[in-house]
């Protein structure tokens, strides 16, 4: 967790290396799906590689009743989901089907559990309902950890996770767990992130515009004063890709488009890649954070100095170097904004093996992701158009 201490402006600069999660957060509670006949639709089955998940509100087509008291139309229920292995259409058409990442950030209420940081992906299968249906009508479950809480942002992830998020398998007694969710399809995920919100105050706002093979499209808006020397949030969106040492990868292509509707403000427009010599280290820090700051707006700066000026695919960058606890973090500023902008970021991991000594063969590409460390200002919107990348 990052700290909440006010810090100079050049370390809260690369503050957003330690957690670039969420939109969301909130508690999942579980239950065993395979084992309950009385679920909506029936029993759900697994898929490999993921979890079913309950979320949102019951379909009203679905249950009627009162809350534990109604009944469900099983006649609705046949092949209606588009999920393999998953029966039923009981989850809100928004969301139905769509893939989630669950982070575990600790047990609910202080209970002490292992695997913090610990993530998996999730399927919504099913629908926490308000007017529930039988199984989520638990009496041993307080009121504000219920998947139909109108007051918490609460999940209900089937039992096999467990194991996969704390390290330990579930039993009756198991703590609930607090968890941060991100959008996630298809190779792309986009998160608000609003991790260093307490330094200040304001809100953000980050919605999905489009997300398909080929790229996602975002925006996000902010208003955000106060800590003047601190990172609110990073709100980014990210790409999944098989782990591998950076002297492995042939390349990183990656373009986008992009485009602030207010300037007169104190933020940055980043792209964040960390690695780590343990390929199983949490993906919101590393051994080394590598940042391309397309956009720099206000007083704000990288963390550390300046070190070198290095010229990458024709362009000149202003090469950072700071260090956050054991983390060494090299920044890549440009001297005014690009709002378009293609390369392969392994240009760049070349330039620092050859000029700065980075440990490219014993160091795991471990994150890429790209968006906005906002600091103070606003109303602002950062508009991403459209952004791809790639780990080949």
């Amino acid at each position: 967790m990052k700290s909440q201490l006010i810090m100079t402006l050049a370390t809260i600069a690369s503050a957003a290396s330690f957690e670039k999660r969420s939109t969301y957060s909130g508690v999942a509670t579980f239950n065993n799906y395979a084992a309950q006949g009385n679920t909506v639709c029936g029993p759900k089955t697994g898929v490999s590689g993921t979890y079913g998940v309950a979320i949102g509100d019951l379909s009203p087509n679905i249950w009627s009743g009162n809350k534990c008291s109604g009944s469900i139309d099983y006649s609705k229920c046949n092949g209606q989901n588009p999920i393999s292995g998953y029966s039923g259409p009981a989850c809100p058409t928004t969301t139905c089907g769509k893939c989630f990442q669950v982070c575990n950030a600790g047990g609910y209420g202080g209970a002490s559990v292992g695997g913090v940081g610990n993530c998996i992906k999730v399927n919504v299968i099913d629908a926490c309902p308000s007017e529930s249906a039988y199984n989520y009508c638990k009496t041993d479950v307080p009121a504000d950890e219920r998947c139909g809480s109108s007051s918490t942002n609460a999940i209900d992830i089937d039992v096999s996770s467990y194991y996969a998020l704390t390290g330990t398998g579930w039993t009756n007694s198991s703590p609930n767990l607090k968890i941060i969710e991100v959008f996630y399809r298809g190779a792309y995920s986009v998160n608000n992130n609003l991790w260093g919100e307490s330094a200040g105050s304001g809100s953000q706002c980050t919605k999905v515009n489009s997300v398909s093979g080929s790229g996602v499209s975002w925006s996000t808006t902010w208003t955000w004063s106060g800590g003047s020397s601190s990172v609110k949030s990073y709100a980014n969106s990210g790409v999944a890709f098989t782990k591998k040492l950076v002297s492995q990868v042939n390349s990183i292509p990656t373009s986008v488009q992009w485009n602030y509707d207010n300037t007169n403000i104190n933020a940055d427009v980043s792209y964040d890649l960390f690695t780590a010599a343990d390929i199983n280290h949490v993906t919101y820090s590393g051994d080394y954070e590598l940042m391309i700051w397309l956009g720099r707006y206000g007083s704000i700066q990288p963390i550390g100095s300046q070190i070198a000026t290095a010229t990458i695919d024709g362009i000149s960058w202003a090469l950072w170097y700071g260090s956050n606890g054991s983390q060494k973090t090299y920044s890549f500023v440009a001297s005014s904004p690009i709002k378009s902008f293609s390369t392969d970021i392994k240009h760049f991991f070349n330039y620092l093996t050859q000029n700065q000594g980075f440990p490219a063969s014993s160091q795991y590409l471990i994150d890429l992701q790209f968006g906005t460390e906002p600091f103070t200002g606003g109303p602002a919107t950062l508009s991403v158009s459209n952004w791809s990348a790639n780990v080949q």
